[in-house]
């Protein structure tokens, strides 16, 4: 049976959309340059997480990336969460315990530009909730 990392690991590396029926967002935020990020409230008992899926903009991939680092922050704080962002997979499991929520980027940045990338909430061991950027070719 794989353990929580191994099946973080597995999710954050696949390349196709994941099949992760979601409701309407929460809130829409723009990315400056084009495109836009979703939000998601995801409550799980007391608490809950943000997963942010990123409409791609075209952007140079590495400012993409510090954006959505920025929109999540920025988005985390207006929902009340209390974030910690890493894209250290054995850190985002450890997850410092004065905050809500950890959000990681996995292993996005070593992804072709274009193409689909995962973010994932952490809450505790658990992963909350997935979500997985796709390029606005393909329709979102």
């Amino acid at each position: 049976m794989e353990t929580s990392l191994e099946n973080l690991r597995r999710l954050t590396q696949e390349v196709a959309p994941l099949d992760i029926e979601l409701p309407a967002p929460d809130m829409v935020w723009p990315l400056e340059g084009g495109g836009s990020a979703h939000a998601y409230r995801i409550w799980k008992e007391d608490r809950f997480a943000v997963i942010l899926s990123v409409v791609d903009s075209g952007q140079p991939f590495a400012r993409h990336i510090h954006a959505q680092v920025e929109t999540i922050t920025v988005l985390a704080g207006r929902l009340g969460v209390k974030m910690h962002h890493t894209g250290d997979m054995d850190e985002a499991l450890a997850g410092p315990e004065n905050v809500d929520v950890v959000l990681g980027l996995g292993d996005s940045l070593k992804v072709t530009p274009g193409r689909p990338h995962s973010v994932y909430a952490m809450d505790g061991e658990e992963c909350v909730a997935l979500a997985t950027t796709i390029p606005a070719a393909e329709g979102f």
